[in-house]
């Protein structure tokens, strides 16, 4: 039997000197490659989890990231998704701007007040976590009651109705139980209907959190639709079912099924789970959204419903992305074209230091 040499893990990064402010550059790099790995254009002696831009090592190599705006001494990154490890690194002096930057915010026809503009063959699927833990109270109230109200409003103010919608719940039937259920089969949404199914969901003390199960069976309660899915997770807590989430939202995307996951966690305060959670949106094609309060976890829901889009300049490199009738986001002065899921605007002008508006036709 021959020895095994295990080799440190090493990585490299190349790019520019010096760029401008807001200028798209290529960045060549060798490393692990993992599907979570990242450049990014941090400050320099900035923390690891300290970043102004990035691009995931899986879009390419080299790989194309926008300069910050701000000008200053920055460096150019190789950073692991699990840890935030830096691999890599490389001076980068970001000068100031050509052009002032302007802003873009893109909205739908129906505005920001009304339901989120969902693709009409989007499907969404909400996983709630119902397990022991959700029975602990932020600002007087428990857990599980503040998501079933803000989940509630969810399905009945913001989520149009007879959008494709099915609810998986765990942690509500069985102590000590890694049970997940399908509550709602995929089905045009009937907000009241919904709601009141939300409303007479309990959580089971000391049951347990099979995050990775319920996302292995996410294929399985969509398989009817043929559109895009949207899955978001709203939990409280790490898997205690020895799940591996990160690979079952790795096998929902070799399959072939078109997915974004989103994860909502709720009172976390334990930073290593929400890198985990982040990893593990990303590894997805989602975000991760943050929140504490029952305020934040409304606020945090409707984001995560929102559409994506994204900005693309003349070269057809993406600049900038942000979400329908969410936050304008920056970008360098001129034309791009807007792009989302439900459709997209062209020749959208941006000036510098004005915000110009998009609007989606429904």
């Amino acid at each position: 039997m021959s020895p095994i040499i295990v080799g440190a893990v090493s990585a490299t990064v190349k790019g520019p000197a010096s760029v401008e402010g807001g200028q798209a550059f290529e960045v060549s790099w060798t490393g692990p490659g993992n599907a979570t790995d990242w450049i990014a254009v941090s400050p320099k002696g900035s923390a690891n989890r300290e970043y102004k831009t990035y691009s995931y090592t899986r879009r390419g190599n080299p790989v194309k990231i926008t300069a910050p705006f701000e000008a200053g001494e920055y460096e150019i990154r190789y950073l692991t998704g699990q840890t935030y490890g830096i691999l890599a690194r490389q001076p980068l002096r970001v000068g100031p701007p050509k052009f002032a930057p302007g802003k873009l915010r893109v909205i739908s026809s129906g505005g920001s007040t009304g339901p989120v503009a969902l693709a009409k063959t989007q499907a969404v699927e909400i996983i709630l976590d119902a397990s022991g833990s959700m029975l602990q109270r932020v600002e007087g109230k428990r857990r599980i009651e503040i998501a079933k109200q803000v989940l509630a409003d969810l399905v009945t103010t913001t989520i149009p109705s007879g959008t494709p919608l099915a609810l998986r719940v765990f942690g509500h039937k069985e102590s000590g139980s890694c049970r997940t259920d399908l509550e709602q089969p995929l089905a045009p949404l009937a907000p009241a209907k919904t709601a009141a199914l939300i409303g007479g969901i309990e959580a089971m003390n000391l049951a347990k959190t099979p995050i990775g199960a319920s996302l292995e069976l996410v294929a399985q309660d969509l398989e009817s639709n043929r559109g895009d899915r949207l899955i978001v997770l709203v939990t409280d807590g790490e898997e205690t079912c020895g799940g591996d989430p990160a690979v079952s939202i790795s096998k929902l995307r070799a399959a072939g099924v078109d997915v974004r996951v989103n994860i909502v966690g709720f009172a976390i305060d334990d930073q290593a789970l929400k890198d985990t959670f982040r990893n593990w949106a990303q590894l997805g094609s989602g975000e991760y959204f943050d929140a504490n309060t029952e305020s934040e976890l409304g606020a945090s829901l409707v984001e995560a419903v929102r559409v994506p889009f994204e900005a693309v300049d003349a070269n057809g490199q993406v600049l900038g992305a942000g979400l329908v009738d969410g936050e304008a986001i920056d970008l360098p002065s001129g034309t791009y074209f807007v792009r989302t899921k439900t459709g997209s605007v062209p020749n959208v002008v941006v000036s510098p230091d004005k915000t110009a508006t998009a609007t989606l036709s429904p």
